[in-house]
C-alpha cells in the first residue's frame, strides 16, 4: 500500500522525479520482503532504514512506538535518538550496541 501511496502522491502533485530514484524509494519501502530485488548492491544497509527485514529495527517502528504510546495515553521512555547515536554499519548491516538493545524496548529481551 505504501508503494501505491508514493505513486499517488507523485502523480497527484505532478512531482517530476527521476524514475531510478522513484524505484529506489519503492524498494526501500518494500525492503522487508525477501523477494525484493535491491538495486543498490554496495550499500544494501540503506534499505534496512525504512523496513528492516533482518531484525525489525527501523524508523517505522520508532514512529509506531511513540505514536501508539501517545494514542494510548501512556508514557514512552524509548529514546530512538540514543539508539541511533550508537549504531554503526558493519559488513553492510546496521548494527547496534548490545547494551542499548537490551536497555530499550526494541529487541524484547528481559536481561
Amino acid at each position: 500500500m505504501s508503494e501505491r501511496m508514493v505513486d499517488y502522491i507523485t502523480d497527484e502533485h505532478c512531482i517530476d522525479i527521476d524514475p531510478g530514484i522513484l524505484k529506489s524509494v519503492k524498494e526501500m519501502i518494500l525492503a522487508s520482503s525477501e523477494f525484493t530485488v535491491k538495486s543498490a548492491k554496495e550499500k544494501s544497509f540503506l534499505y534496512d532504514i525504512v523496513a528492516n527485514g533482518r531484525n525489525g529495527i527501523d524508523v517505522d517502528k520508532f514512529d509506531y512506538i511513540g505514536r501508539d504510546c501517545r494514542a494510548c495515553g501512556i508514557g514512552c521512555n524509548f529514546e530512538f535518538q540514543r539508539l541511533m547515536e550508537g549504531m554503526r554499519v558493519m559488513g553492510d548491516e546496521i548494527c547496534y550496541r548490545a547494551k542499548e538493545c537490551c536497555g530499550a524496548y526494541v529487541c524484547g529481551c528481559t536481561s
